[in-house]
């Protein structure tokens, strides 16, 4: 590539892009795997939502990498496949789903500190509609952040109550 075609900016906001991908890929990926435990419950149906909101979000940042690199969008999985929970080992305990639900918090943080960067670099690029999409999807972020925060966990629930 010519210097007229590329920055530095842009380039950090391509590698900050691919890296939000792969972490909400990573992020579906755990959901998946906590809602194949989840009883039909009002949290189970948060995570359900989550789950979605990730994938729709994947989306979003596919876009913006698409139009960054100036690349038609790639074809797509049917959406039902997309959102089908991913099976694992039916043994896992409440204090199992307890540590995980605090990981996932935990990586849902690191992820707001990657979108704050992408913020960043998408304005100092010019690049204000991938800046608006990282903001509504920090937005979404933190608000998860929070929710995840207010769960009691499961095992300390048990624990108190065996006193």
């Amino acid at each position: 590539m010519n210097a007229s075609t590329t920055s530095p900016n842009r380039d950090d906001l391509l590698h900050l892009l691919h890296a939000a991908c792969a972490s909400g890929a990573e992020m579906e990926r755990r959901l998946r795997r906590l809602l194949t435990h989840e009883p039909p419950a009002a949290r189970s149906r948060k995570l359900e939502d989550l789950l979605a909101q990730t994938i729709e979000q994947q989306g979003l940042l596919r876009a913006a990498v698409n139009r960054i690199e100036d690349t038609p969008p790639p074809v797509h999985d049917s959406p039902d496949a997309a959102t089908a929970p991913i099976p694992i080992d039916s043994g896992a305990h409440e204090a199992e789903r307890a540590h995980a639900l605090f990981h996932l918090r935990e990586d849902m943080l690191r992820e707001a500190e990657l979108y704050a960067r992408l913020i960043e670099t998408a304005e100092s690029a010019g690049f204000f509609e991938t800046r608006f999409v990282c903001e509504g999807i920090l937005s979404q972020k933190s608000a998860t952040v929070e929710w995840l925060g207010m769960q009691p966990s499961r095992a300390g629930a048990r624990q108190q109550a065996g006193r």
